[in-house]
């Protein structure tokens, strides 16, 4: 056929009829005669892929397709130039417990059964029915390697899609199945770094093509340009700017961007590695980016040649943020001494992930009668198990864990005070919910003597946490003046050792705020509360029900000075966050839920 007919028939048969389908995205034209067509001449233009000579050609262009499919999902997170604003989307949370989990991730020694244990979890969960990947799933089975796990990411089977989309939403449980994939992925990353940091050029440039949803460009983007860029998943570039460009959507719905990307081999905060000798499809002089690594947003800016498309400048840095770089020292404080299973049920808490830190307590237990130090195993376990049903509202549970945790920890020898000293703690914190103020004061003043005495590990913010429980006691004991004293001698410990904005400081802030709230003392009440609450959106992920609580305890006071109107849209914003909060079956929740459903009332009238 001639090249001209060939061409009249594209034009105007094929590509005015493409409109119809919007369930088609993407089209591949396959003739032995390349016509010589402006696409951008048709609205459905946007539509083709390429023109290709033969079937093989296209095989390889889907290839490449597949295995940058995940390309338009986020992937990352970023901070504006200073944190002092408050993110709604908890970046600066996300910010840290990425590094948290891949540090542990690292920590996790190479095991015999990792690799079963996350075959089994594919087989029994994750890809149920899917023929083809369970094809796919037994050939890595026979003969994954830990070096071949460049090899293995790159190919375009369910693995790469799999491992993005757990770093990505921070799906805890499939991480920890993967985890022996992600740290081999590191590792052999790290390898071909360090291999070729000494001839590789001081600085490279990658590029990398993407769509957004417009909201996600704006708000984690275009309005921090200046900001950090943290990666949460391992990211593909190029070292050529049109195979990237291929990756950048024209979708109406969607910003399409292109990342210029520019590495420093001094700059320690990112890790990458070019790839191409390992990968499956080698022709792609392919850059990959490791997860953690961090960048600067040097600019924003449209593009001249692209409808709808930006430019994002990144640079490598060194740069971090003060405030976060304090918060992470302190998080892994909490985590120190720990090996990386407790790092990873203590991460879980950390996150509010409770079901998948009872699953790893859990899972403990089966295997703790092989364990050397068993009572010491048992009560860490216990303790776990309690702090978990706590968080749960399972009171009951709880006491019965933090019990079984004290009985472990008196049979260890010699016994380890600090750790006794927790248990007792968590005992004191269920009799109190029970209503045992007595003994509660009781098992909390037991805890801060064993800390007392404990004084080689002795941790200021655990004296101020012991402070706070047992002004809790003196206040429900109605001793108002003795629980005041405890609460402000807690908060002077607390701001002299940790990070403006550590949960704990939120917390003590908030109970010195519930004490003037029972005083009716309502100004200093809301004056403690709001920078509790303040502190508790940058800390917590948008989830947590101790933020959603944080809303409930302003709205109390906002009510006591007759600001019913904003104690009402606190409320709303509590119950956005954990919906079922003011649930009947929550005793403690009462008193929120009644004066809930008369603010409602009354402005519904």
């Amino acid at each position: 056929m001639p090249s001209t007919s060939l061409n009249s028939i594209i034009m105007n048969i094929v590509l005015p009829n493409l409109d119809q389908f919007s369930q088609l995205n993407d089209v591949y034209i396959v003739t032995n005669k390349l016509p010589d067509i402006d696409f951008s001449k048709s609205s459905s233009g946007t539509k083709v892929r390429g023109i290709f000579e033969n079937l093989k050609s296209v095989s390889k262009q889907l290839r490449i397709q597949a295995a940058y499919f995940n390309n338009e999902h986020v992937g990352f997170a970023t901070l504006p130039p200073a944190t002092t604003e408050i993110i709604g989307n908890r970046q600066e949370t996300e910010f840290i417990y990425s590094e948290l989990l891949l540090k542990a991730f690292l920590m996790n020694e190479p095991d015999a059964l990792e690799i079963k244990d996350f075959v089994g979890a594919c087989r029994q969960i994750y890809l149920v029915d899917n023929e083809s990947a369970l094809r796919q799933l037994d050939e890595f089975e026979r003969s994954y390697q830990a070096k071949d796990a460049i090899r293995w990411y790159t190919r375009p089977i369910f693995l790469f899609g799999m491992i993005n989309a757990a770093l990505r939403s921070f799906n805890l449980m499939l991480m920890l199945h993967a985890r022996f994939f992600i740290r081999d992925l590191h590792v052999e990353l790290q390898k071909l770094y360090q291999e070729s940091s000494n001839r590789a050029p001081s600085t490279i440039e990658v590029y990398r093509g993407q769509g957004m949803m417009r909201s996600d460009f704006d708000k984690l983007i275009l309005k921090n340009t200046g900001g950090l860029f943290s990666l949460m998943t391992f990211w593909s570039t190029s070292q050529k700017q049109e195979p990237a460009q291929l990756f950048m959507e024209q979708d109406p719905e969607k910003v399409s961007i292109l990342f210029k990307i520019t590495l420093d081999t001094g700059v320690t905060n990112s890790l990458y590695a070019d790839i191409t000798r390992f990968s499956w499809i080698q022709d792609e002089e392919e850059i990959l980016l490791c997860a953690g690594s961090i960048f600067r947003i040097m600019s924003v800016e449209p593009m001249s040649n692209f409808s709808d498309g930006w430019v994002a400048t990144l640079n490598s840095t060194n740069d971090h943020d003060e405030q976060l770089v304090r918060l992470r020292e302190q998080k892994e404080r909490e985590l120190d001494g720990m090996t990386p299973w407790y790092r990873f049920i203590q991460i879980s808490k950390m996150m509010g992930c409770w079901d998948e830190a009872m699953c790893i307590c859990d899972s403990l237990l089966d295997i703790v009668e092989d364990i050397e130090y068993k009572t010491k195993a048992l009560g860490d376990i216990y303790f776990h198990k309690g702090e978990i049903f706590d968080a749960q509202g399972d009171f009951d549970e709880a006491l019965n864990n933090y019990r079984m945790s004290v009985e472990n920890y008196l049979l260890m020898q010699p016994i380890d005070k600090g750790r006794l000293a927790y248990a007792y703690s968590g005992v004191g914190a269920m009799l109190q919910k029970q209503g045992q103020y007595d003994k509660s004061l009781e098992h909390f003043e037991r805890a801060l003597a064993l800390d007392l005495e404990a004084t080689v590990s002795l941790n200021p913010s655990i004296v101020a946490t012991r402070l706070n429980n047992i002004g809790f006691s003196l206040l429900y004991l109605g001793r108002i003046t003795e629980t005041l004293e405890h609460f402000h001698e807690a908060l002077k410990i607390q701001t002299d050792c940790l990070p403006p904005i550590h949960p704990d400081l939120s917390i003590t802030y908030s109970n010195i705020g519930s004490t003037y709230a029972a005083l009716k003392d309502w100004e200093h009440a809301y004056e403690y509360m709001e920078k509790s609450l303040q502190i508790a959106k940058k800390c917590y992920t948008a989830n947590q029900r101790s933020l959603a609580e944080a809303h409930l305890y302003i709205a109390f006071i906002l009510n006591g000075l007759k600001r019913c109107n904003e104690a009402l849209e606190h409320f709303e914003q509590a119950k956005t966050i954990v919906p079922n909060l003011l649930s009947d079956d929550d005793p403690q929740m009462a008193d929120y839920r009644e004066l809930y459903e008369t603010l409602l009332a009354n402005h519904q009238q």
